[in-house]
C-alpha cells in the first residue's frame, strides 16, 4: 500500500502543464482462503476443559475412578491398527509406572465395552485417547499415532489437577 501511495504522489508532483489531475488510490482485500485451507480447527476445542460426567451407563472403572478424584486415561483402539498397536503398548508401559491412574482400554468396533462414553466425548478417529484429570475434567483428547513421552507428559498434568 506504501508503494502504490508513493507512486500516487508521484503521479500528481510530476505532471506538468498546469493541467489538475486526480488520483484515487484503493486497497485490495487480502484473500482469505477457503475454510478447507486455513487449517484444521480442533474438533475437541469445546469438550476440552469440561467436567466428564459419568452416567448410569459409563463403564464402572471410569465412573469410580471420576468419583474417586483419581485421573483417568481411556484409550479407543481398532484391533490390528498399527498406530493402534503402538499407541496401546505406549500407554500399558505408563500404566506401570503411574499406579495411582486408572488406565482403560476399549475396542472401538465393541460399543457394548463402553457404555454412553461415546456419547459423553466423542469417540472420533482411533486410535483416541481421553485424559481426565483427579476433579474429572477433560483435559486433553489425542488421535492418531502419538509418541510415548508426549504421553507420558499428559498423564503427569492429569495428576496434578
Amino acid at each position: 500500500m506504501g508503494l502504490l501511495a508513493l507512486a500516487a504522489l508521484a503521479l500528481a508532483v510530476g505532471c506538468g502543464g498546469g493541467e489538475e489531475t486526480t488520483t484515487t488510490v484503493s486497497t485490495v482485500p487480502p484473500i482469505t482462503p477457503p475454510a478447507s485451507e486455513q487449517g484444521s480447527v480442533d474438533p475437541f476445542a469445546a469438550i476440552v476443559g469440561t467436567p466428564l460426567q459419568p452416567t448410569s451407563d459409563t463403564p464402572a472403572e471410569v465412573k469410580s475412578a471420576v468419583e474417586q478424584h483419581r485421573p483417568v486415561v481411556m484409550a479407543f483402539y481398532v484391533t490390528g491398527g498399527t498406530d493402534d498397536a503402538k499407541v496401546i503398548d505406549a500407554l500399558k508401559t505408563l500404566q506401570g509406572t503411574y499406579t495411582d491412574v486408572t488406565f482403560v482400554y476399549y475396542d472401538y468396533k465393541a460399543p457394548a465395552t463402553y457404555g454412553d462414553l461415546s456419547i459423553l466425548v466423542p469417540v472420533d478417529y482411533p486410535p483416541q485417547v481421553i485424559f481426565v484429570d483427579t476433579n474429572g475434567t477433560i483435559r486433553q483428547i489425542t488421535t492418531g499415532y502419538v509418541d510415548e513421552g508426549t504421553f507420558n507428559q499428559l498423564v503427569v498434568n492429569i495428576r496434578q489437577g
